[in-house]
């Protein structure tokens, strides 16, 4: 596998004047990780396209010249559908293009961080109101998981987005669906040289840990990382820096035994607050205490 860090800044992601900077980073990276003949399967960033990849001429067409080249490529995009009433819909998705250059799957954010990619109750907030805020365009949740299958050997994996990989319940249900292989895609460049980009990482390595699955992660900005199945980061980039990083992920093998977690979910944290229940409800009994 191979991770591609475009270090693209935030304030320069969506300037019609850096587009061609982005193509041209993509596709020097991408290059770079192509010139190594085990590489299985390409990771971009959340968002690494400057626009919508399935409605865009020129990004479908530059991922298309790169998969030909014969390896698959997973990236982070923006994705556009029409309703019925001929309004667009907007979500924060993952594709998989295969070695042909077709989408062969797809993937939108479930869980969304407000005001950075929705506004609350937006549908009530009259049109020339959102117009004189200046209020972006919200983007709507996906309902469901997805399990790519990618690599020589079909190789079961789940896409998470962003944030998603602080829910623990999300990645345990994508295990529970049958992925072997943990994909985390992020674009951390909002955080900018303070400890957030750390802790993602070590909530990202905790999901690894409880699933016993690798993970690999591929950041905008941030911190590109393998992350083993104890947990542990093999492998990571500076966090405002250009690179490709590449490594042999190990798999967990057909029918091993799902880990205690990935087989009962949060039967802890329950307990707990049963716990914290029974000892609010033996306080009230005993009533207040009274100096003597």
């Amino acid at each position: 596998v191979a991770l591609v860090q475009t270090s693209i800044p935030q304030d320069e992601k969506w300037v019609t004047s850096k587009v061609r900077m982005i193509y041209e980073r993509l596709t020097e990276l991408t290059g770079q990780a192509q010139s190594d003949p085990k590489v299985e399967l390409i990771i971009w960033p959340e968002t690494a396209l400057p626009d919508d990849v399935r409605n865009s001429e020129h990004s479908y067409a530059l991922v298309w010249s790169l998969c030909t080249n014969g390896t698959p490529i997973l990236t982070g995009s923006l994705d556009t559908a029409m309703l019925d009433s001929g309004e667009p819909r907007y979500f924060n998705s993952a594709f998989l293009f295969d070695a042909e250059g077709r989408i062969a799957g797809e993937y939108d954010k479930r869980h969304l961080v407000i005001f950075g990619e929705f506004i609350p109750f937006a549908r009530w907030i009259p049109a020339r109101w959102q117009a004189a805020l200046g209020l972006p365009e919200s983007i709507s949740a996906g309902e469901e998981g997805s399990i790519f299958l990618a690599g020589k050997g079909d190789v079961p994996l789940a896409p998470l987005i962003c944030f998603e990989d602080m829910l623990a319940e999300l990645a345990r249900a994508d295990v529970r669906a049958g992925a072997r292989l943990l994909v985390n895609i992020t674009n951390d460049a909002w955080y900018g040289r303070t400890g957030a980009p750390y802790q993602f990482l070590a909530i990202t390595e905790l999901r690894s840990a409880e699933s016993r699955l690798w993970t690999a992660r591929a950041a905008n900005t941030g911190i590109s990382a393998f992350i083993d199945d104890r947990g542990r980061t093999r492998a990571a980039t500076g966090i405002f820096e250009q690179a490709v990083l590449v490594r042999d992920v190990p798999l967990a093998g057909h029918g091993a035994r799902p880990t205690f977690y990935v087989r009962h979910g949060e039967w802890l944290s329950g307990l707990c607050w049963a716990a914290a229940a029974l000892a609010l409800l033996a306080a009230g009994r005993r009533g207040p205490r009274t100096s003597p």
